[in-house]
């Protein structure tokens, strides 16, 4: 049983001073002790859910009459449960797990290995990885990076995984920044349209907020694969530097508060 086996690499772990009384407690609410807090940050009830469940068996008895075409219909409805959210993502947020032992924005850069490499598995001689802070400086389109004594250049933004590449592009949004005081805010796709100026929300400038463009977070990077890297020893690698963080917080409403 892996409880059973999870329990005993825990008490291997706790230490010879702990008493024996105290080692059989914590050992007994593990589990439930351990789900706790995760079930609070996701706002996940046992007894809501056992409710829910009550509720869809006397729906289900109530509508026998149900055509099957509509059966198949509710089958496609999604699920509203909490725990099919991004769950590492909902810990951060809520402080369960500390974001300096959790490095989730990594963002790498890869060199390919033509050799080895195939239309469907692509290999790599180099896969160097960094936070996406600094990533978006040393890694970002038209970079020079250099390993192993060879010049490399940012080409593209890449992942192996495909359906990254996907859900990237697919949860783009918007960029709205004000050219005078450089608010910067994004934006849904829906709710604006590339290429549009508004007025900015934080200094009033009229038509200065934008031009919008589309914003997304890279997967990665990758030095294009048909060109050959650098070896010139004259050449130095490019200093760059993050830019400096934007405004991103909400205005106040009241024309009176600003002045």
């Amino acid at each position: 049983d892996s409880e059973d086996k999870l329990k005993t690499e825990i008490e291997e772990w706790l230490p010879n001073e702990l008493n024996q009384g105290d080692k059989i407690r914590l050992l007994d609410k593990l589990i439930q002790e351990t789900l706790k807090p995760i079930d609070n940050a996701i706002g996940y009830s046992v007894d809501d859910k056992k409710n829910e469940e009550e509720e869809d068996i006397d729906s289900d008895v109530d509508s026998t009459n149900t055509s099957e075409g509509q059966a198949e219909t509710d089958e496609e409805v999604p699920s509203s449960d909490p725990t099919m959210e991004n769950l590492l993502d909902r810990l951060l947020y809520k402080g369960v797990l500390p974001r300096y032992a959790f490095p989730t924005d990594v963002a790498t850069f890869y060199v390919f290995n033509r050799n080895s490499s195939t239309p469907y598995r692509p290999a790599f001689y180099f896969t160097p990885g960094q936070g996406l802070p600094v990533a978006l400086s040393q890694y970002a389109p038209g970079k020079e990076v250099w390993i192993a004594n060879q010049r490399y250049t940012s080409g593209a933004i890449y992942s192996p995984i495909s359906f990254d590449r996907y859900l990237a592009w697919t949860n783009k949004k918007l960029y709205y920044e004000c050219y005078i005081c450089q608010y910067a805010k994004t934006e849904l796709i829906s709710d604006g349209e590339r290429g549009e100026t508004r007025d900015c929300p934080a200094c009033g400038g009229q038509s200065t907020f934008g031009a919008a463009r589309f914003w997304m977070r890279p997967p990665g990077f990758a030095h294009p694969a048909t060109l050959d890297p650098g070896t010139s020893p004259d050449d130095q690698p490019v200093r760059s530097y993050a830019t400096r963080a934007k405004l991103v917080a909400s205005s106040p409403n009241e024309d009176g508060l600003w002045s």
